[in-house]
């Protein structure tokens, strides 16, 4: 497993006093976040909604926000990139769409809202993470404090401004208020720009290093030529590769849960970060390298590498000592690439995410990600009140 070292651990420091770029806490915003939220209002029964709760136009209606009457918002939508179209106009109105995307964009922005995108699902064998109480992200490191709240609290939290109560009950205002365009339409605006953060947040669950407890590792991987761009390589190769207009689609099965923590985590392991914590490695969280001596025995090679991963899945197949000489092999699982790895002129056996892995854990989980945010979106308009369900935190 990897380490901070000093030099490593002094550009972190820095990066973070400078401001480390949104690409290093999740998915880009302005570019997978916005897409795959985009994909996924367009497949959903959201369009809809909003045409039945008197909005003609539905995802293309226009609505206009008050700032006065949410002034930490209303000063976080100012911080968004007015190139991306998430900003609203002068007048502080835009399309339902619009909000809803700005409200993805706009849920890393609030200072430590990002470490709260976390969820890791699965018992860590490192002992100062094994028996913890929390499953958000963890301090694995003895210079590192990097904590947050689980997703799944943070979800509900009432110090969320994009939490799952917040949509409730703002969308709710905005149907009780039909004989009051103007406050409609605020609240309305109000229940989307929760809605996206949601959505933003459920997203992140597809994020290996975001299930699988790995930020200071996963998170300032070194990008570019400059000590200060850091970030995750994943995150970036997945804007890179997709855009924004780019986002492939769900053709899965259907996606059905009866609660909204469900389609995060749940018994049966089927959750979008149980699936990611369960099936990818992240840079963090990959086998320690090991030197190799000759006569090795493979099945006890095996055994030393799956006692190194701080996690206990996935598991690791009987590597190919012969191919990994000549060449990098890979390690495969059900749906995508998990691993490569490669035997160096020293006889040090190394295992890594190149570019190759990353392509492939991307073209799955992505539209993996909008499947999900596609059937959360229905799920939850099919629990408003007009629908005659009950809407408690946590339904």
């Amino acid at each position: 497993m990897k380490c901070l070292t000093l030099s490593s651990l002094t550009a972190i420091i820095v990066a973070s006093m400078i401001g480390a770029p949104n690409s290093a806490y999740g998915f880009e915003g302005a570019t997978t976040h916005a897409g795959m939220t985009g994909n996924a209002a367009l497949a959903s029964q959201l369009h809809r909604s909003l045409t039945q709760a008197g909005h003609p136009l539905g995802l293309f209606e226009l609505l206009k926000l008050d700032p006065s009457k949410a002034p930490r918002l209303s000063g976080y939508l100012h911080r968004l990139d007015p190139d991306g179209g998430f900003r609203p106009d002068e007048k502080f109105q835009q399309t339902a769409l619009a909000w809803l995307i700005a409200g993805s964009a706009l849920a890393d922005i609030p200072d430590g809202a990002r470490l709260n995108h976390y969820y890791t699902p699965q018992k860590g064998r490192d002992p100062r993470t094994k028996d913890r109480k929390t499953k958000g992200l963890a301090n694995t490191s003895t210079f590192t404090k990097f904590e947050g709240i689980p997703a799944l609290e943070w979800l509900q939290s009432k110090n969320n401004l994009q939490s799952l109560g917040r949509f409730y009950e703002t969308w709710r205002k905005a149907t009780q208020l039909a004989d009051m365009p103007q406050a409609r339409q605020h609240n309305r605006a109000m229940a989307l720009l929760a809605l996206g953060g949601i959505l933003h947040l459920l997203q992140d669950m597809a994020v290996p290093s975001h299930t699988r407890n790995d930020y200071a590792v996963g998170h300032f991987e070194k990008l570019g030529s400059s000590t200060f761009d850091r970030g995750s390589s994943f995150e970036r190769l997945t804007g890179m590769l997709f855009g924004r207009l780019g986002i492939p689609s769900y053709k899965g099965p259907a996606i059905r849960f009866t609660r909204a923590a469900d389609f995060f985590s749940n018994k049966h392991h089927t959750g979008l970060a149980d699936l990611t914590s369960r099936g990818t490695f992240s840079p963090g969280t990959l086998p320690r390298s090991v030197r190799l001596l000759s006569g090795v025995d493979l099945n006890k090679l095996r055994q030393t590498l799956t006692r190194s991963l701080p996690l206990p899945l996935p598991g690791l197949p009987l590597v190919d000592i012969v191919r990994a000489q000549k060449s990098v092999c890979y390690v495969k699982g059900p749906n995508h690439l998990l691993s490569a790895y490669s035997l160096d002129a020293n006889d040090n056996l190394r295992f890594f995410l190149d570019r190759k892995v990353q392509i492939s854990v991307s073209r799955h989980v992505v539209p993996l990600a909008v499947g999900y945010s596609t059937a959360f979106i229905d799920f939850i308009l099919s629990r408003l009140p007009e629908n005659g369900k009950n809407t408690a935190p946590g339904h």
